[in-house]
């Protein structure tokens, strides 16, 4: 099968060893190394996939139905173009090569196999980010994306600091995510729908209202700038580092 059948997978890959490792696996540290570094290799080969496929013009799109609010249907969206896939290929590739220097960083790590579904869950939802169709979609990897900085960032929590560092970047993110938010529903109350070709091709063509491009714009980018640490949102990066360092490598 093509890439343009199978790019769905690569954040699917990562997930599901995120899922088996949480209900129990994850007490095996050698397995759960293993099987997070295999998901990764998956996810790196159909990325690259998907890649030489979105090179020669192919395009492909997965979406379920979710909800239905105000008469507007929510779905959960991805799909596959030059930019996604370019983009799914490089946190795959670089997401591998972390996992592989992982493996030997945390060997003697008691806690390791929290370490990998935690890591795995991590770039899955990196992975659903760069592929999201839908903003809402984006939206939730989004949070998802925060909330598993929190947990490796505070990894070893027993350590002075870890604790108040992981929380820091929690709540100065948030902060920032409050603006992204507002930025979303706004959106989506303008256009009508959550898919990301719609909203731009209504930007484009000045369905949206001329007063709200620009405070959708400067709230998208507040998120964006919490998320990446730029200023205001900077405090929180320094403190990042004390987590394990593949954390520190796979934030970057």
């Amino acid at each position: 099968m093509s890439g343009t059948h199978l790019f769905w997978l690569a954040p699917l890959l990562p997930l599901a060893v995120f899922v088996v490792l949480a209900i129990g696996l994850a007490r095996f540290g050698r397995l759960a190394s293993g099987l997070a570094v295999a998901a990764m290799a998956g996810a790196t080969v159909v990325s690259i996939l998907g890649l030489v496929d979105a090179a020669q013009g192919k395009r492909a799109l997965v979406s379920i139905p979710w909800l239905v609010v105000g008469g507007r249907q929510l779905t959960l969206a991805l799909w596959l173009n030059p930019l996604s896939a370019l983009v799914a290929t490089l946190v795959s590739v670089v997401g591998l090569i972390v996992f592989i220097y992982a493996v030997s960083y945390m060997a003697q790590d008691q806690h390791r196999g929290r370490f990998f579904a935690e890591f795995s869950l991590f770039t899955a939802s990196m992975l659903t980010l760069v592929l999201a169709a839908d903003i809402i979609t984006l939206f939730i990897a989004w949070e998802l994306v925060g909330l598993c900085s929190y947990l490796l960032i505070g990894f070893w929590f027993e350590r002075p600091g870890a604790p108040a560092a992981a929380s820091k970047a929690f709540f100065l993110t948030r902060l920032a995510d409050l603006a992204f938010l507002a930025g979303v529903l706004l959106l989506i109350g303008s256009v009508g729908n959550g898919r990301i070709d719609a909203i731009l091709a209504a930007a484009t063509h000045g369905k949206v209202a001329p007063g709200l491009l620009l405070p959708i714009a400067l709230l998208l980018i507040a998120g964006a700038a919490g998320k990446s640490a730029q200023f205001p949102f900077q405090g929180w990066l320094p403190d990042a580092m004390l987590g394990p360092t593949p954390v520190s490598a796979l934030l970057h």
